[in-house]
C-alpha cells in the first residue's frame, strides 16, 4: 500500500512538472497568443507583394488588430498591391492592399500634381500606373503613388491614341494629347508633403515611373 502512495505521488509529480513545463514551452503561448501573419521586411506603398513577404508571428491576443491576417490567410494578398507603406515585422489585414483600378482605400483620395510642380515625366505615363516621386532639385524622396488619371490642359483624359492600355510602356508610343497634370491616389498626409515640397520649399518633381500594375 506504501509503495503504491509512493508510486502515485511521484506520478503526480512528473505529472505536475510536465504540466508546468508544458505551460512554460508551448501552453502560455496557445493560450494567451495568436499566430497571425507580419510583414518579413517593410514593404513601400505600390509593391506587389507575394508569400515571401510575410511570415507567421505570435502575437498576444489583446494586440492584435481589427481583422489580422493568419498564415491561411496569405492567399488574399498575394499578387496585390500596398495601399501604404507597411514597416517590417507589422501585423496586417485586408485593408492594407488593393487591386489596380479598385475603389479608393480609406482616408485615401484623388489629388492633382499641377503641371507647374512637375520637373519630369514621361509622354507615356497613363492611369493605373504606380510612379515614385522625388525632389527634382535635391532627389528627397517622395513616396511611391498610383496614379489616378493623367489629364491635358482641357481637363480630358490622356490615353493612347487606339484607346487601349498597354501594360509595356515602351509601346505606348501615341498618345491622344500632351499631358498637363497628373492625379494621384493619396491620403491627405502623404499629398502634404508633396505640397509642402512644392509650394513651401520651391522645389519641382521627378515623376520616375514603374509601369503598369508592377505584377
Amino acid at each position: 500500500m506504501g509503495r503504491r502512495k509512493a508510486l502515485l505521488g511521484i506520478c503526480l509529480i512528473v505529472l505536475a512538472a510536465g504540466g508546468l513545463l508544458f505551460w512554460e514551452v508551448q501552453g502560455r503561448e496557445v493560450i494567451l497568443t495568436d499566430t497571425v501573419l507580419v510583414t518579413a521586411k517593410t514593404i513601400e506603398a505600390g509593391t506587389v507583394v507575394s508569400r515571401e513577404d510575410f511570415k507567421p508571428a505570435a502575437v498576444p491576443k489583446e494586440n492584435l488588430i481589427a481583422g489580422a491576417l493568419k498564415p491561411k490567410d496569405i492567399r488574399r494578398v498575394e499578387g496585390l498591391a500596398a495601399g501604404q507603406n507597411i514597416a517590417a515585422n507589422s501585423q496586417i489585414n485586408a485593408g492594407c492592399f488593393r487591386k489596380i483600378g479598385e475603389t479608393l482605400g480609406k482616408d485615401e483620395s484623388i489629388f492633382v500634381l499641377p503641371e507647374a510642380w512637375i520637373s519630369m515625366r514621361s509622354s507615356s505615363l497613363r492611369k493605373g500606373d504606380w510612379i515614385d516621386i522625388y525632389g527634382a532639385e535635391d532627389m528627397t524622396p517622395l513616396g511611391r503613388y498610383q496614379v489616378a488619371y493623367v489629364k491635358d490642359d482641357a481637363e480630358t483624359e490622356v490615353k493612347d491614341a487606339d484607346g487601349r492600355f498597354r501594360k509595356d510602356m515602351l509601346k505606348r508610343e501615341d498618345g491622344t494629347s500632351v499631358i498637363s497634370n497628373v492625379e494621384v491616389i493619396a491620403d491627405i498626409s502623404r499629398y502634404e508633403k508633396i505640397r509642402k515640397y512644392c509650394t513651401e520649399l520651391y522645389g519641382t518633381l521627378l515623376l520616375i515611373q514603374r509601369g503598369g500594375d508592377m505584377s
